[in-house]
């Protein structure tokens, strides 16, 4: 929840808690409805190895927005904060 305080504006940070944990209640109830669901169809074998494959691509996706992002804006953070301290 702290992490949205990052880009929510002051103002509306407590509406954007409540948001995230309206999202949360509801993803998490459809996530054991068709988790058995699809236990009958595809097997229980087939549902982790899909849950692995997507923690697998959301793990690339990060370290690749790592990479072609951080430096630019590690650089930008920088020079910003040079400029409020007066070095």
């Amino acid at each position: 929840m702290v992490s949205a305080f990052e880009f929510v504006p002051v103002d509306t940070q407590a509406s954007a808690v409540g948001c995230l944990n309206f999202i949360g209640g509801l993803v998490s109830g459809f996530a054991a409805l068709l988790g058995g669901m699809w236990k009958r169809d595809l097997g229980i074998h087939h549902m982790l190895s899909l849950a692995a494959l997507v923690c697998f691509l959301a793990a690339l996706s990060y370290c690749c927005g790592v990479k072609f992002y951080f430096q630019r804006d590690y650089e930008r953070a920088h020079r910003q904060g040079q400029g409020k301290t007066g070095w």
